[in-house]
Formats: structure tokens, sequence, C-alpha cells
């Protein structure tokens, strides 16, 4: 097992309490350690929130397991929280898991470049197809009553198509105007 040297207790009480939180929220958290340096990051994502949580730790000496200068290695949360060592400012590194998604998705590590924009909509190809007809796809059903796109419960608990138009966002607008296309 690769040995992290803390740069001091603080580092390693500060590393427990963030493990400590992260298994509060959910016992089977994972985290993901990127070590280059003297600099550890650990990312972790709490389940019930839409956030990533970062804690840096400083390391007392760069990170180096043979010929590897970098560590980048998602494991369990509650065997890295098991593994610190606050009186040694020691913490080891448990095997490596098969993570959650996000731990793919990190923000970069040089930094952000910039990029162009997104192409005008013309030069995108979008400009021609304003105008055209799209046909409808239930031509049959269309020509005889008007598409049902929402659906209401009936008193009876039977779903019934929903008439008014009124949905959220205007669905019933866009779906009265595809209903109106003619079919071919």
């Amino acid at each position: 097992m690769t040995v992290l040297h803390l740069a001091d207790e603080g580092e390693a009480a500060d590393l427990a309490a963030f493990l400590s939180r992260l298994l509060h929220y959910d016992r089977g958290a994972a985290v993901r350690l990127q070590a280059a340096g003297t600099a550890l990051a650990v990312f972790g994502r709490p389940p019930s929130f839409e956030v990533l949580a970062i804690r840096a730790v400083r390391l007392a000496k760069p990170y180096e397991d043979g010929l590897d200068v970098t560590l980048d290695v998602t494991v369990s949360a509650g065997e890295l929280l098991e593994s610190v060592d606050e009186h040694a400012a020691t913490a080891g590194v448990p095997a490596a898991v098969t993570g959650p998604p996000w731990a793919g998705v990190l923000p970069p590590r040089g930094g952000w470049q910039v990029v162009a924009g997104l192409p005008a909509p013309a030069a995108a190809g979008h400009g021609e197809r304003r105008g055209r007809r799209i046909p409808f796809p239930y031509a049959g059903v269309g020509a005889r009553e008007p598409y049902p796109c929402r659906t209401r419960p009936d008193r009876a608990g039977d779903l019934v198509p929903d008439r008014r138009g009124d949905g959220v966002a205007g669905a019933g607008r866009a779906c009265r105007a595809v209903a109106r296309i003619p079919a071919r």
C-alpha cells in the first residue's frame, strides 16, 4: 500500500474530517485522489447535493511511487479514512475501486482554455430548414382528431387527452401546431 506523508497533524485531521462528513451522507462514498508534487486533491460528491466537494491537502514530501510521480486513483472513502493516522500524519492509499460517473469528469488540472463560440445558425445548416413543412408522423390519427399531446386522469382514473392546451411552457400550443400540419 502506498503511504502518503502529510505535511502535519492538522492536515491529517482536516482530511479525516472531510472524509467523515462525506461518509455521513453516503456510507459507500468513493473519492478520487490526485497527487502531484507536494499537493494532494481529494474529490468527493455527497449524494444529496449536486456539488463536487474538493479538499486540498499539503504533503510533507513530493509524491512518488517508483517511477510514477503523480497519483490519480478512485478509492473507497471509508477505507481511506481508516488508513489516516493523525499522530503520524500519514494516510495509506487503499486499493482502487470502480468509481461513480462524476469521478471521470473533473476540472482540468492545467487551467481553462478559451475556445471559439458556436457558429451562426446559417453556418450550421439550420437556416435552410426554416419554412419547410415537417410531415406529421401520425397522419391517420391527425386527420380525424388533434394529436393528444398531454393527458390528464378523468374521474374514473383513466387517462384522457387534455385538449385545453395550457400546458407547461406552451406544450399544448406546440402540439396543436404539429397537429395542424397537413399529411402528404
